[in-house]
């Protein structure tokens, strides 16, 4: 669930009342299996976005090499992706895994294997947004998270061409900030990412 505000002052007021708003939700309830769900955490973010004139490589997952001595295999993320993904995610819980993997089987998601292995990727999320970038701590440096952005971006943009690339970094991720600056987008605003877990679910790591 994404709440955005015009000014995130009064973000701490969201957070009070967002339980409150989303109880009976059937959107949120559907979200989360059907049942009772609560606020487990709110993450400040900035919103980047991807403006028209900036032009990204064509880079085709299942196609194209990258990275030092073009090692890194561009493809698409698999299903049973997802239990690696999940594995390295903020946001984990008891059924984050399931979100992940319907994430992957029905929206863009992009990878870089080495050797067969899984070792960056990045999602789209169920709005649109890209998301869940991550890159194996290991094989940092050798340019794998750009070459998943600008393939998936590249995506989303001829597939999606009225809606421009974006994605949320969390405030304090100067790492990603860097990364989406160089390849061009530029910060629009400012969100409130609400993680929802069932009511009876207390595991998040």
């Amino acid at each position: 669930v994404l709440l955005t505000s015009a000014e995130l002052a009064a973000a701490a007021v969201v957070q009070q009342e967002l339980p409150a708003a989303l109880a009976g939700c059937p959107a949120a309830a559907a979200a989360e299996g059907g049942g009772p769900v609560h606020v487990s955490r709110t993450t400040p973010c900035t919103l980047w976005r991807l403006p028209a004139h900036c032009t990204v490589p064509a880079l085709q997952p299942g196609r194209d090499r990258v990275g030092r001595a073009q090692r890194g295999q561009l493809c698409w993320l698999l299903p049973q992706d997802a239990a690696v993904a999940d594995s390295h995610w903020a946001y984990r819980s008891s059924t984050s895994q399931v979100q992940l993997e319907l994430q992957i089987r029905t929206l863009p998601c992009v990878g870089v294997r080495e050797d067969g292995q899984l070792v960056s990727w990045i999602l789209c999320n169920a709005y649109g947004a890209m998301s869940s970038l991550f890159t194996l701590p290991e094989y940092r440096g050798r340019g794998y998270a750009k070459a998943a952005v600008q393939a998936l971006a590249a995506h989303l943009r001829a597939t999606r061409p009225f809606t421009p690339p974006f994605v949320e970094i969390v405030d304090g991720n100067t790492a990603s900030e860097q990364l989406f600056v160089h390849l061009g987008f530029e910060c629009v605003g400012r969100t409130l990412y609400a993680n929802l877990q069932p009511a009876n679910d207390t595991h998040e790591s």
